[in-house]
């Protein structure tokens, strides 16, 4: 077995284009399957990340994360989760986390539940992650 140690990869063609070959005959663009911003995070704290530089809350379920690289326009696929089951330990299901808006910089993320009498309420969730990927500028 042979190991390749280097600092950079760049693409022959194309300096931001490297095609690697998957399954049969089919190849993936190393740049375009890559995740460009992940965060996990617990009420108001990052837990962990890449390509956050800052965490805001903005307000009860109402969360920023602001980008270290922008993004090239505010159509990249964003995916968010909460694994909160319990708030003020009762059970509030079900939870909801889903994108408040996205832009280049920066993207808002909520989290809620609906009550017993199906009232969309916000909460500072625990346990919830964003996932962004698209092009950089």
């Amino acid at each position: 077995m042979s190991t390749l140690v280097i600092d950079t990869i760049q693409g022959k063609t194309t300096a931001g284009s490297i095609n690697v070959r998957g399954e049969g005959s089919n190849n993936t663009n190393l740049q375009q399957g890559l995740l460009k911003v992940w965060v996990s995070w617990n009420t108001e704290t990052a837990e962990d990340s890449f390509g956050v530089s800052s965490n805001v809350d903005n307000s009860t379920g109402n969360y920023r994360h602001n980008f270290t690289n922008n993004f090239a326009n505010a159509h990249y696929a964003a995916t968010t989760n909460t694994a909160d089951f319990t708030h003020n330990g009762t059970s509030q299901n079900p939870r909801v986390s889903h994108i408040g808006s996205r832009g280049t910089s920066n993207v808002i993320v909520h989290q809620a539940y609906y009550n017993s009498s199906a009232v969309f309420i916000y909460y500072d969730g625990t346990d919830d992650t964003v996932q962004l990927s698209g092009d950089l500028t």
